[in-house]
C-alpha cells in the first residue's frame, strides 16, 4: 500500500486519537485535575469509567447518541467536534508537508519527520488552548511550554539531519543572494547572527526567571496557568441537568468533511489528479477549506452569550487605571534579556559580523561538523520562540501604553512563542496579522447571529498560524524583497 494512503489515513486516525486525549486536557486542566490520574476517561456527570469501545473517537459519541451508558446523562458534542477538528488539522499538516508540498519541502519522511512532529504538536496544543480560551477566557500555558520544548528539539534534529541542504540556503536567506529563494523547507529562518542574538536573549530570560523565583520577585506578565480570570466551570451536577437534545448533524457533517479531505489528499498523492497549475491552486484550496471549517467553528461558538463575556470586559475596564504601570513593570523584567541581546548585536555590528555565516560568529565559531549544525538548529529554534514572544510583547507593551488599557493578553504571547517553535519566526509574525484579519471577519459574521459575546484572540492566532502554513510561500515571496532591503540597511550595505 502506498505511503500516501497509509500516511493520510494514519494522520486522520492519529489526529482523532490525539483529539480524544485533548478532551481530557481541556476538561481537567481548568478544574485543577490531574491529566494522568485517573488514566482512563470518565463520565463528567457520574464519574463512571468509559469503556474502550465507547471511547472510540467520534463514533463512540454517535453510537451512544450523546449520552453516558451508565447514567444516561448528556455528553456535550464538543468532544467529537474536538476530535474531528484535530483530525482535520493533522491531515492538512501532513498534506502541506508531504503531499501538496506547498513549501517545496524535500518530502522525505525519513529525514523530515521532525518537522511533522513539531507541526502536529503545535496544532494539537493550539486546539486545546483555543477551546479552553473560548470556553472560559483562560489560557493554561503548560501545554504551550511543552510545545516550545518539543519544537526546539525537533527543529534542532531536523537542522542536523538536513545540514548539507539547509545550511547554504539558511545563510543566504537575506544576505544578498536572492536567487536561492526565501524558503528552507517552508520554514524561513532569521539570519544566523540574529538567531544567535535571539538564543542569547532566550537564555538570559530563563536565567532572569530563575533568579526571580529564587528571590520571589513579581513575575513579568501573568504567571502563567490562568491568563485572564478563573474559568466559569460548571459542576458535574449542573452539567447533567442541562440534558441537551441529541444533535448529530454537526458531527456527521464534520466526519464527512474529514473523509472528503482524506480522499482528496490521497487522490493527489497517488497521481489521480493531473499535475497542472490550476490543480496546484486547488491544493492550496484544500488547506484554506480546512481553515474555513475551523473559522466556522469559532464563529458558531460566539452565538451563545454568557455572563462571563460581560465579566471579562468589566475586568479589563477595572484594570484600565493600572494598565500602563503593569506593562512597565513587565518590561522591567524583560530588560536583562533585551540588554544582553542588544549588547551582542552591537558588538557583532561593530565588528562587521552581522552578515557572516554561523561558523564565523562568536560563541559558536569554534564548532564544526555536527556540533555546528546542532548549534545552528538550536539557535534558530530558540530565536524563533523569542522572536514570536517579542512580537507579542511589542504589541502588548506598545498598545497598552498608547491606549491606556490592556491591548494584548499575556497568554497570547505564549501562543506566538509556541507558533514560532512549531512553524518558525515568520509564522508567528504573520499569524498575528492574519489573526487580526480573521478576527475582524469573524466579528462581522457573528453580527448576523445578534450576539454581543466577545471572542478571545487566542483561537484567531491559532487559525492564522494554520492558514500561514498554506500561504507562506506566496507571503514570503511577496515580502522577501522588503525583508532583504531592511537587512541590507541593518548591516550597512546601503549608505
Amino acid at each position: 500500500m502506498s505511503l500516501q494512503i497509509v500516511g493520510t489515513i494514519g494522520a486522520g486516525l492519529f489526529g482523532a486519537i490525539i483529539g480524544s486525549f485533548l478532551n481530557v486536557v481541556i476538561y481537567r486542566l481548568p478544574r485543577d485535575l490531574s491529566i494522568s490520574n485517573p488514566r482512563w476517561s470518565m463520565c463528567p456527570s457520574c464519574g463512571t469509567r468509559i469503556r474502550a469501545y465507547d471511547n472510540i473517537p467520534i463514533l463512540g459519541w454517535l453510537w451512544l447518541r450523546g449520552r453516558c451508558r451508565a447514567c444516561r446523562a448528556a455528553i456535550s458534542p464538543m468532544y467529537p467536534l474536538v476530535e474531528g477538528l484535530t483530525a482535520l488539522s493533522f491531515v492538512t499538516v501532513w498534506d502541506a508537508l508531504f503531499v501538496g508540498q506547498v513549501h517545496g519541502t524535500w518530502a522525505s519522511l525519513i529525514q523530515d519527520w521532525p518537522l511533522l512532529v513539531a507541526a502536529w504538536t503545535l496544532v494539537a496544543v493550539l486546539m486545546a488552548v483555543s477551546v479552553m480560551d473560548i470556553d472560559a477566557y483562560m489560557l493554561d500555558v503548560r501545554p504551550l511550554w511543552l510545545c516550545m520544548g518539543v519544537g526546539a528539539v525537533m527543529l534542532t534534529f531536523w537542522f542536523v539531519s538536513r545540514g548539507d541542504d539547509v545550511i547554504p540556503r539558511f545563510f543566504s536567506m537575506v544576505t544578498g543572494d536572492r536567487s536561492k529563494g526565501a524558503s528552507v523547507g517552508g520554514l524561513v529562518p532569521l539570519p544566523p547572527s540574529l538567531c544567535l542574538v535571539g538564543a542569547v536573549m532566550g537564555v538570559m530570560w530563563v536565567l532572569t526567571e530563575c533568579v526571580r523565583k529564587l528571590v520571589a520577585i513579581p513575575a513579568t506578565g501573568d504567571d502563567p496557568a490562568v491568563e485572564t480570570q478563573e474559568p466559569d466551570v460548571s459542576t458535574p451536577e449542573t452539567e447533567s441537568k442541562r440534558e441537551p437534545r441529541f444533535q448529530p448533524f454537526p458531527v456527521l457533517l464534520l466526519a464527512f468533511a474529514l473523509a472528503a479531505l482524506m480522499v482528496w489528499v490521497i487522490g493527489d498523492g497517488m497521481g489521480w489528479i493531473e499535475a497542472t497549475e490550476a490543480n496546484a491552486l486547488l491544493t492550496i484550496a484544500r488547506g484554506v477549506a480546512v481553515c474555513v471549517i475551523l473559522m466556522a467553528a469559532i464563529v458558531l461558538s460566539s452565538l451563545t452569550h454568557r455572563p462571563v463575556d460581560d465579566e471579562i470586559i468589566e475586568e479589563i475596564e477595572a484594570e484600565r487605571d493600572a494598565a500602563r504601570s503593569m506593562v512597565l513593570r513587565e518590561f522591567a523584567g524583560l530588560l536583562p534579556a533585551v540588554i544582553a541581546g542588544g549588547a551582542l548585536f552591537a558588538m557583532m555590528k561593530a565588528n562587521g559580523q552581522l552578515g557572516l555565516p554561523l561558523d564565523a560568529l562568536p560563541l559558536v565559531g569554534n564548532l564544526s561538523g555536527a556540533a555546528l549544525q546542532a548549534a545552528g538548529g538550536l539557535c534558530w529554534a530558540i530565536a524563533a520562540i523569542v522572536g514570536g514572544a517579542a512580537v507579542g510583547w511589542s504589541v502588548r507593551i506598545g498598545g497598552t501604553l498608547l491606549f491606556g488599557k490592556e491591548a494584548f493578553g499575556s497568554g497570547d504571547i505564549y501562543i506566538l512563542a509556541a507558533i514560532g517553535a512549531g512553524f518558525g519566526f515568520w509564522a508567528a509574525f504573520f499569524a498575528l496579522f492574519l489573526g487580526v484579519l480573521l478576527a475582524l471577519l469573524g466579528v462581522v459574521l457573528s453580527l448576523f447571529g445578534k450576539t454581543s459575546r466577545a471572542i478571545p484572540f487566542g483561537p484567531w492566532l491559532s487559525l492564522g498560524a494554520l492558514l500561514y502554513l498554506w500561504l507562506a510561500p506566496d507571503l514570503l515571496a511577496y515580502f522577501q524583497p522588503a525583508i532583504a532591503t531592511l537587512w541590507d540597511m541593518i548591516i550597512g550595505r546601503f549608505p
